[in-house]
């Protein structure tokens, strides 16, 4: 029979995991979404500005310099488009003016190619993974019993 206490343990467990688990789905999901309809496509760059960015929280604010890079490409669904991204001041351009970029069909996003994170993708499986593996242990031994 099961203590109540280590019953009470494990369900907070699998909570706090759900939890992790949701918000990791969450936030991967542009990820997915890239992986599974994005497009990659060549980019002219249309022109180069330094901007101001801040970032940080409310009382520890920073402004930091960057370059706004700007672009335009063919989709081949929605026909011309552009969009931009901002680098760090010492980003150098390509000597072509062409950008590898990866985009979303039907979606005003895109991004340059190479900037995936496999990190958010890695922790909803691992997650994932766990909950199902000690969801089916426990209703295992739930019956069992």
């Amino acid at each position: 029979m099961w203590n109540m206490k280590d019953e009470t343990h494990r369900l907070k467990l699998w909570l706090i995991g759900a939890l992790v688990f949701a918000i990791s789905g969450w936030a991967s999901c542009r990820e997915m979404k890239y992986i599974i309809r994005g497009r990659t496509a060549e980019a002219e760059i249309i022109n180069i500005k330094i901007v101001t960015v801040s970032s940080g929280r409310r009382y520890s604010r920073r402004t930091e310099e960057k370059l706004a890079v700007r672009y335009r490409w063919t989709d081949e669904d929605d026909g011309v488009r552009e969009d931009a991204v901002k680098r760090s001041l010492d980003w150098q351009q390509p000597a072509d003016g062409i950008l590898r970029i990866e985009y979303l069909p039907g979606v005003k996003v895109s991004r340059l190619q190479g900037e995936r994170n496999y990190i958010l993708l890695a922790i909803f499986t691992v997650i994932g993974g766990t909950l199902i593996f000690f969801t089916v242990r426990t209703w295992v031994e739930a019956y069992r019993k």
